[in-house]
């Protein structure tokens, strides 16, 4: 047949015999062709073929054969009639197959588009040239619940109302000239919003006229929703890098969720585990403002402990508070859906929504939602919380005072803070990669390092102090603690070191004993003072009236030797009460360059030659409000104290005084200063040196390195208390072997100096009548001989109470009242007071060995004449009752 094929591509009709045909097959074939046909021939007693190809719209549909057997009676005789016969045959049967076929196309074209159309999911539609529904498939009435004959006939008002057919008639508009539209669709159908993709095109009938158009709608509203709640994910995760604060992500999370569900009256509230409670830190409400749960049992807190999402209406809120799972706050919603935070298996906090007017705003569907977005929402807050976290701990470690120091597993420095640059000098790129024993003073021992590391690199906490140097060398003290960081496995994979610079705290608190030293034995020597003036007053006393009584040269001479020493223990007195800072001797405007002058030239003529004095002394510095005596005091004891450390190889002596002024910068290396113009006494030696381990202990009292008979130690005890008596400030600053400078720095005032001084009244002896009251017998004796022999008429008595009694009972006979100030029962004070207000003329002097509650200025006030320090010497005594009786 191969032959005869390649006849019909040849279009034309040929007569062949056997033989021909079975030299036409080809070579390819022709191994089973030729067979087959000899047989096919054989047994039908072939003995010519007729072969007619015939076509259907010019393809080649097949081929029709005539044949001729060996029978040559029957042998057929092809003439040109019969073979057009054969063709107009043909063309009868071409005609009916093209008919055939094309009904049978069309039966399995319209079965197919009936199958489509009947079963896809998809919403099929067709409209008319008038927008009519002229059909409808299954799924679009399924869509919104009606059945095809109900759609049929309606248009697009009817269905979806006036607002949404405006959109759909200008698109079908289009659609009706021939355009092809493409649209994503919401309606409402069912009380629910529908999202369509919706391809319409033009229906054209077989002339190619349009009669309507046809539609084909998805509903890809779950597509949709999850391409939301999967764009709301990705807001939230870019909120956290791109908001500032929590407060800005939460808003940004509220906007995003808004999206979905609705977030009208929406709140964050957060768990806080260490100590079981909740905040609101973010809430937009309608209704109600807290910024804290008024109770603590809400429907909040119950999500939180079941851990579970929770949709409930308002009955439901109202039976779980009778049931008492619950407390109600504030304003009863329609609706209420809570769903937990969670981070891994923690439980956060939670985020809910509610609705004051409609209960059906929020279903299965929007708690769904609000759970998929809120592990990335728990996930949003936990990083913006470390991140808030950090920054203030980064601000914190920037700011504190602390120097901060983080070094690696090995001890190589990671990082440090601006407090530890200021502190050490050494700039962050100085010390980055170095060991922290750059700092290192050899203050501290190998054993001490030793331990140190032994404590950190065994995982626990290393407290402790140091004395570290700093970058220029100086040295300061730092309180520390080391502690090791470790990583999720347990590893140490740092050390942080946190340390405070404690050098001026330490030298406060040195101050700080110093003074509570200071003021014990201040208490101690301003309460034996009193008793130690009585008893040298009563010596004082009885030995002058001794030395009036005998003619002998030697007892004369002993005796003023015991008025000598009692003089000696007088001013011992004075330097205890001046050091114990209770001592109220007067002050005065004072030019104190003439009383340093005065003190160096005693030095000079006491100190060897060994020792030079250089002074530098600024004649017209500014006047201090001082006692003269205190000055004199400090001086010699400051310049004593160095020459004595330059006693055995001499050297200079350096005293200067100056004019300074100190500002606030300069404040910070003292201790009570305020800033202003000070005078400044400067005590400079080449000697020895002070110990750095006593420095801190010279002004101690009775401490000393001198040896036994070479002094006291109340020497600079005594300076440092009339300084800071009088609100002054002593610096000490020494090295070994090469001295010791100390200044001293006292408050300038402004005040003219009266350069007029009276001279001494001579010494009188009177006769008025003295009342003389003193609780000491000694002195009571004493007093009353001393007075006799000055020629006063004297009435003596040991007892308060009974010399108010002897004035009350004849006031005007008394010319003079002298009274002690510490006596049992009524004070002299308050004797005074009495006796005043019984004859308010009366003259009255107060004497005191020493007391805590009385001053001149306030005897002055009380009206009291003369306020007088024991021991009285006869001359003085003498001379302050001529001062009175003269007045």
């Amino acid at each position: 047949m191969s032959a005869g094929h390649a006849i019909a591509i040849n279009k034309k009709i040929n007569y062949i015999d056997l033989e021909i045909a079975l030299k036409m097959i080809p070579k390819g074939t022709a191994k089973i062709a030729k067979p087959v046909l000899k047989a096919f021939a054989k047994k039908m007693n072939l003995d010519s073929i007729f072969l007619v190809p015939y076509y259907l719209n010019d393809n080649l549909e097949g081929l029709i054969t005539f044949d001729t057997c060996k029978d040559k009676v029957n042998k057929p005789t092809w003439t040109e009639e019969s073979k057009q016969l054969i063709f107009e045959a043909l063309d009868i049967v071409s005609n009916f197959i093209i008919q055939k076929r094309n009904e049978d196309a069309l039966r399995e074209s319209e079965e197919r588009f009936r199958t489509i159309f009947e079963t896809t999911p998809d919403l099929i539609f067709i409209k008319d040239l008038y927008q009519t529904y002229t059909h409808v498939n299954p799924a679009m009435a399924k869509q919104f619940d009606k059945s095809k004959e109900q759609l049929i006939g309606l248009n697009d008002d009817e269905l979806f109302g006036f607002e949404v057919a405006k959109q759909t008639k200008e698109i079908d508009s289009k659609v009706l000239k021939g355009s092809i539209i493409k649209e994503d669709a919401t309606e409402l159908i069912s009380g629910h919003d529908k999202v369509f993709d919706v391809v319409k095109v033009p229906m054209k009938n077989h002339r190619g006229k349009i009669i309507g158009l046809c539609g084909m709608a998805r509903d890809v509203t779950k597509r949709k929703k999850a391409e939301d709640i999967q764009n709301v994910v990705y807001e939230i995760s870019h909120a956290i890098n791109t908001t500032k604060d929590l407060q800005e992500l939460f808003k940004s999370i509220q906007d995003s969720l808004g999206k979905v569900v609705d977030t009208t009256n929406f709140y964050i509230a957060l768990y806080h585990q260490e100590n079981d409670t909740l905040t609101l830190p973010y809430m937009v409400d309608e209704k109600d403002r807290f910024t804290e749960f008024p109770v603590k049992d809400t429907i909040t807190s119950l999500v939180i402990r079941k851990k579970k999402t929770l949709l409930v209406t308002e009955d439901e809120i109202i039976k779980l508070a009778k049931q008492e799972k619950i407390e109600l706050a504030g304003t009863l919603p329609k609706v209420w859906l809570g769903v937990p935070l969670k981070s891994g298996k923690k439980v956060i906090g939670i985020i809910a929504v509610q609705s004051y007017t409609d209960a059906s705003t929020y279903s299965k569907e929007h708690s769904d939602i609000l759970e998929l977005v809120s592990g990335s929402i728990a996930t949003a807050i936990e990083k913006k919380r470390a991140e808030e976290a950090r920054i203030r701990l980064e601000t914190a470690i920037n700011h504190t005072a602390e120097m901060i120091m983080i070094t690696d597993n090995r001890g190589k420095i990671q990082y440090v803070n601006p407090a530890f640059v200021k502190v050490t000098g050494y700039t962050e790129s100085d010390v980055i990669g170095k060991n922290p024993k750059i700092l290192k003073s050899d203050k501290q021992d190998d054993y001490f390092y030793k331990h140190l590391w032994s404590t950190i690199s065994s995982g626990n906490t290393w407290i402790g102090h140091f004395t570290n140097r700093t970058k220029s060398g100086k040295l300061y003290e730092e309180d520390s603690a080391i502690s090791p960081i470790f990583d999720e496995a347990g590893e140490i994979i740092n050390y942080v070191a946190v340390k405070r610079d404690v050098s001026e705290h330490l030298q406060l608190e040195m101050r700080l004993r110093q003074a509570e030293k200071m003021e014990a034995i201040g208490t101690l020597a301003g309460g034996i003072a009193h008793d130690f003036n009585n008893i040298i007053g009563a010596i004082i006393g009885y030995t002058e009236l001794s030395m009036d009584d005998v003619k002998d040269e030697a007892t004369i001479h002993n005796l003023k030797q015991i008025i000598k020493a009692s003089h000696r223990a007088k001013d011992l007195v004075q330097q205890i009460l001046a050091f114990s800072r209770q001592d109220e001797k007067e002050r005065k405007p004072l030019q104190i360059s003439l009383i340093v002058k005065e003190a160096l030239k005693m030095l000079r003529a006491s100190l060897p030659a060994t020792i030079d004095i250089i002074p530098n002394i600024q004649d017209k510095a500014g006047l201090v409000l001082a006692d003269p005596t205190h000055i004199h005091q400090v001086v010699m004891n400051l310049c004593l104290n160095s020459a004595h450390a330059m006693r055995e190889k001499g050297g200079e002596l350096e005293v200067s005084l100056k004019e300074v002024k100190i500002d606030n910068d300069s404040l910070k290396q003292y201790q009570e200063l305020k800033a202003g113009p000070y005078i400044k006494l400067m005590v400079k030696d080449s000697g020895q040196g002070i110990d750095a381990n006593i420095i801190d202990r010279i002004f101690e009292p009775y401490f000393t390195t001198k040896e036994v008979d070479e002094g006291s130690g109340m020497g600079l005890s005594l300076v440092h208390g009339i300084v800071k008596r009088y609100n002054g400030e002593i610096t000490v600053f020494s090295e070994k072997n090469k001295g010791t400078t100390i200044n001293v720095l006292l408050p300038k005032i402004f005040k003219k100096l009266n350069n007029h001084i009276e001279g001494k009244k001579p010494l009188k002896k009177g006769h008025e009548k003295i009342l003389y009251i003193d609780d000491e017998q000694n002195l009571v004796e004493v007093g009353t001989q001393m007075l006799k022999r000055l020629g006063y008429k004297v009435f003596s008595t040991m007892s308060s109470l009974e010399a108010l009694n002897m004035f009350e009972s004849n006031p005007d006979i008394y010319d003079l009242v002298i009274t002690d100030q510490t006596m049992p029962g009524m004070t002299g004070a308050e004797l005074a007071l009495k006796l005043m207000n019984i004859r308010s003329d009366i003259p009255i002097i107060l004497c005191t060995g020493h007391s805590e509650v009385i001053s001149e200025e306030k005897t002055k006030e009380m009206g009291i004449r003369e306020f007088i320090m024991k021991p009285l010497f006869s001359e003085d005594l003498a001379t302050v009752i001529r001062r009175v009786l003269d007045t």
